[in-house]
């Protein structure tokens, strides 16, 4: 596909981070280690499934996150 009929990333990462505002609200509410676990597999998840998208920069971006995710538990749990 052609540079000029590639849709627009915006949408698409404005959807992912959208999914990732409960995560982040369950992880700045509850400290326990549990919510914690589950905030990081949660965001982990909305952002690789958010990867399927073909431009590149905004994969390697969101499989930063994903691992950004599952390392807040990894250290603060």
């Amino acid at each position: 596909m052609t540079e000029r009929l590639k849709p627009s990333p915006w949408p698409r990462l404005a959807v992912i981070a959208a999914l990732q505002l409960p995560a982040l609200f369950i992880a700045l509410v509850s400290a326990h280690p549990a919510a914690l676990w589950t905030a990081g597999i949660w965001g982990s998840v909305v952002c690789c499934g958010g990867t399927d998208s073909g431009w590149r920069a905004l994969n390697l971006l969101l499989v930063a996150l994903a691992v950004g995710w599952l390392l807040v538990p990894l250290l603060f749990a």
